[in-house]
């Protein structure tokens, strides 16, 4: 709390100006009153009456003024109290009773956050986004709109008990890194998540008739993914094409396999290609 004294007596001042202005407003209005009548009664001429007006608008200008101060003095006031705008959970605080404060201090004094609803914000690349565009077959505009409820998991795996949607895709790139930003908003009542926290935002993929396969079983070679497939009784190497997006567990395949092919699930590396293997059913 900064020191209210002078600012105290400067609402107080302005409220007893208010007050006197209220009063001379009063008695100027009383006093055109009595003008108006000795002039209907021909007793007083124009300029009398013109002279009541002018000082009964003075008054009532003279009040208004009294009251502008009176709230620029309230105001001024309330800034002797640090007080927050909004109910929420307050960060540490990093300054010791007694040391100086001012708009010109490098560190703010506290933050004010309220948690029990969040916004996620996930930065995805100019390719990402127009591949989900492709995916829903929509524009950018009605993507959120399109797409399934989403959720969240916490750097060490507890999944967020509430599901969560995208309601706002960034309409600009940001320069120097290319991501898009896309917007989930999530109940929080939990509160397992605070401000800044960092997550992992799944984002699922609804397929029909696809092919999946455990990412165990595949490798890699420059780039490219294979996995050896069974054909008359030969472990063959095989390249596949697989969705850039998966679970971290799996893979949904886009070419090379088809219904009914068989792979080696355990020993790749044991493997080479044209090795003669036994299937065991």
């Amino acid at each position: 709390m900064i020191d209210q004294v002078p600012y105290q007596a400067a609402v107080d001042n302005a409220r007893a100006r208010v007050g006197s202005a209220k009063a001379q407003r009063a008695t100027a209005a009383k006093n055109l009153e009595g003008k108006e009548i000795l002039f209907a009664q021909h007793v007083i001429g124009d300029f009398d009456l013109a002279k009541a007006r002018n000082e009964a608008a003075e008054a009532e200008a003279a009040l208004a003024e009294a009251e502008a101060e009176l709230k620029t003095a309230q105001n001024e006031l309330s800034y002797t109290v640090v007080k927050s705008p909004s109910d929420g959970v307050m960060s540490m605080i990093g300054y010791r009773v007694g040391e100086l404060i001012g708009p010109e201090m490098q560190m703010e004094l506290t933050t004010v956050s309220d948690p029990s609803n969040i916004y996620v914000y996930l930065g995805l690349s100019e390719k990402t986004l127009y591949d989900l565009t492709q995916f829903y077959e929509c524009s950018i505009k009605d993507l959120p709109a399109h797409m399934p409820e989403v959720t969240l998991t916490t750097y060490w795996g507890k999944e967020m008990e509430h599901r969560g949607h995208v309601d706002a895709i960034s309409g600009n790139v940001e320069e120097g890194t290319g991501a898009v930003y896309m917007r989930a908003s999530f109940d929080n009542s939990e509160m397992l998540f605070r401000n800044g926290s960092n997550a992992t935002l799944h984002l699922p993929y609804h397929l029909t008739d696809a092919i999946v396969i455990p990412q165990e079983v595949t490798f890699d070679i420059q780039d490219k993914i294979f996995v050896y497939k069974v054909e008359e009784g030969e472990a063959r190497q095989t390249e596949i094409e697989v969705m850039p997006y998966h679970d971290g567990q799996n893979f949904v395949v886009t070419s090379g396999l088809t219904v009914g092919d068989i792979i080696i699930a355990e020993g790749t590396g044991l493997l080479r290609d044209g090795m003669q293997v036994k299937v065991k059913k």
